[in-house]
C-alpha cells in the first residue's frame, strides 16, 4: 500500500497517462472523452490507493483559487436566523462545485483590498445586503464577478432581491380583507431598500381601497424600540385595529408591549410583519408574516456567481423573488373589536 498516492501512481497502475487520470478525476460531470471502462478503472484505482487530489494543484491547473469571497457588514458574518436558509442553500451549491468560502468583513476588505480580495485569492465575490459603491468599482477593475443579495435593486451588476413592494401589498391587503380600515405601519429607517418599497406598497394598497394614508398611519423611527409606536396607537381614539411592523424582531417587541398593556392580540389588535424567521412561529400568538425566500436567494446567487465565473462576458442579471403571505394567529377579523368598543361606550 502506498502511504501517499500520487497522480502518477494511479496512472501507472491503470496504464494510462497522468493527464488522462487528471482529466477523469477532476471532471465529476463525466464530460471527458474516455470510455466508461477507463473511467471506472481510474476511479476505482484512485480509491484503492487512497489518492486524494490536491486542491492547490487543481486550482493552479484551472487558473482559479476555487474560493468564493463573501462580503458582509458588521463585526461578524450574517449567519443568524434571517440568513440561515440563505447560507444553507448557498453553501450546498458552492460545495457541490468543490469550492470553499472566504468570509470577508467589508470594511477590512476595503482597507486592505489587495491582500484580501485579489483575483488570486478568490474567483468571485458575493455581497450580503448593502455594499460600498467603491467595492463595486474595485471588483470591476480586478475583473472579479460580483453578485449582491438583498441589496439595492437598481444596481447595475448581478443581483438577487426580494419584491418587497409586492410583499407589503400582500400584508396590507390581508388586513383590509379582514375588515381592518385603521391600519398603522411602523417602519424602522434602517437605510435598506426595503423600507421605501414596503412603505410604497402599503400606501398604494390603502389608496386602492379608498383609505387615506395621510396623518399618522406610517410611524417612522430610527430606533427599534416598540414602546413609542404602541403608545401612540393606544392613544388614538378610536384605536387602530391592524398593525403592520417592518420586521419580525420589532413585531415580537410589539407583542410584548401590547401584552404588558393588557391588549389582546388578535382580538383587539391584529399584528402582521415581514421575515418568516425564528421566533415568528413560536411566540404567542404565532405571527402572521410575509415570507422572504432566502433559500431560493442562496441557490440563485450561487448559480449566478458560477455562471459569471465560467463566462465573464455574460450580461448582468437581476432576479426579483416574489414573497408570500403566511397566515397565523396574530391576525383576525376586525368586527369583534369594533363591537366590543361600541359596547364599552354604551
Amino acid at each position: 500500500m502506498i502511504s501517499r498516492a500520487r497522480l502518477i501512481d494511479v496512472a501507472r497502475e491503470c496504464g494510462v497517462s497522468k493527464a488522462t487520470v487528471s482529466r477523469i478525476l477532476n471532471d465529476p460531470g463525466e464530460r471527458d472523452p474516455f470510455n466508461k471502462v477507463t473511467r471506472r478503472r481510474v476511479v476505482e484505482t484512485a480509491r484503492r490507493l487512497g489518492y486524494q487530489p490536491s486542491h492547490r494543484a487543481r486550482a493552479f491547473a484551472r487558473g482559479r483559487s476555487e474560493a468564493i469571497g463573501v462580503l458582509y457588514g458588521g463585526a461578524l458574518p450574517t449567519v443568524g436566523h434571517v440568513y440561515e436558509s440563505f447560507f444553507a442553500s448557498f453553501v450546498e451549491e458552492v460545495h457541490r462545485r468543490a469550492c470553499h468560502l472566504a468570509f470577508l468583513p467589508a470594511r477590512y476588505a476595503m482597507e486592505d483590498w489587495d491582500r484580501l480580495v485579489l483575483p488570486e485569492r478568490v474567483d468571485a465575490l458575493v455581497a450580503v445586503e448593502a455594499v460600498d459603491p467603491e467595492c463595486v468599482v474595485r471588483a470591476e477593475r480586478a475583473g472579479l464577478p460580483l453578485v449582491t443579495c438583498n441589496a439595492d435593486p437598481s444596481a447595475e451588476h448581478d443581483s438577487v432581491v426580494f419584491d418587497d413592494y409586492q410583499g407589503a401589498c400582500l400584508a396590507t391587503q390581508h388586513l383590509l380583507d379582514l375588515g381592518h380600515q385603521d391600519i398603522r405601519f411602523w417602519l424602522v429607517d434602517s437605510g435598506h431598500y426595503s423600507v421605501e418599497q414596503r412603505c410604497r406598497g402599503f400606501a398604494d394598497t390603502m389608496a386602492r381601497a379608498g383609505v387615506d394614508v395621510g396623518g399618522e398611519r406610517v410611524f417612522r423611527t430610527e430606533n427599534t424600540q416598540a414602546l413609542p409606536f404602541v403608545e401612540r396607537c393606544l392613544a388614538c381614539r378610536p384605536r387602530p385595529t391592524g398593525l403592520l411592523v417592518y420586521n419580525h424582531y420589532q413585531a415580537v417587541e410589539v407583542l410584548k408591549v401590547l401584552h404588558g398593556r393588557g391588549v389582546r392580540v388578535p382580538r383587539e389588535m391584529s399584528v402582521v410583519t415581514f421575515n418568516d424567521a425564528y421566533p415568528c412561529e413560536h411566540v404567542i400568538p404565532p405571527l402572521t408574516t410575509v415570507h422572504l425566500p432566502f433559500d431560493r436567494m442562496g441557490r440563485i446567487a450561487a448559480e449566478m456567481v458560477f455562471r459569471k465565473i465560467d463566462d465573464r462576458d455574460s450580461r448582468c442579471e437581476r432576479v426579483v423573488l416574489p414573497e408570500r403571505l403566511v397566515v397565523r394567529e396574530s391576525s383576525a377579523a376586525a368586527s369583534a373589536v369594533r363591537s366590543e368598543e361600541a359596547s364599552d361606550e354604551e
